[in-house]
């Protein structure tokens, strides 16, 4: 019995001496269990985020023109760990490609001959991946083709919502 009331006399003591007045700051672990919640993300949220993305990679490559002139060009970013793929293709070349940028690239080649107006697109593909096309246009005119692979978890990620 008397080793019962010391644990509770020393259980009582620890309580109240450890439970201070000063708050703690859970904010961050807030945000972090907030970006953990599983979300629900509309298929237009993702096209338009990946839109996006891509938009702002290509104003990247695009100032550097060098890259638009040499053609076949390939490059790679690591971004929050997560690998994106780009490569620039011209038109009027041969290219081995998947079925959906193959498709794209045809219709970006048609647009070229008869001076129709392109812009860039959405393509979803079925390895988790969003592929991402813009025009490089030239001196007012279509040269080629911007092919930028997106995966679709890290363009779900960076959704702020």
């Amino acid at each position: 019995m008397k080793n019962n009331v010391k644990l509770f006399v020393l259980v009582a003591f620890i309580f109240l001496f450890s439970c201070g007045d000063k708050k703690v700051d859970t904010t961050a672990a807030r945000e972090e269990m907030e970006a953990r919640e599983i979300k629900v993300v509309p298929e237009a949220k993702v096209i338009e985020r990946a839109l996006q993305l891509g938009d702002s990679l290509v104003a990247k490559m695009n100032q550097d023109s060098a890259m638009t002139q040499s053609g076949d060009v390939y490059q790679s970013w690591n971004m929050s760990g997560t690998k994106i793929s780009s490569t620039a293709y011209l038109m009027f070349k041969t290219y081995a490609m998947g079925e959906k940028e193959t498709e794209v690239f045809q219709a970006y080649e048609y647009s070229a001959k008869n001076s129709i107006e392109v812009e860039p697109n959405i393509q979803t593909l079925p390895e988790a991946m969003v592929l991402y096309n813009a025009p490089i246009i030239e001196n007012d005119k279509l040269v080629g083709m911007w092919s930028i692979h997106l995966p679709r978890k890290y363009i779900v990620l960076s959704i702020k919502d």
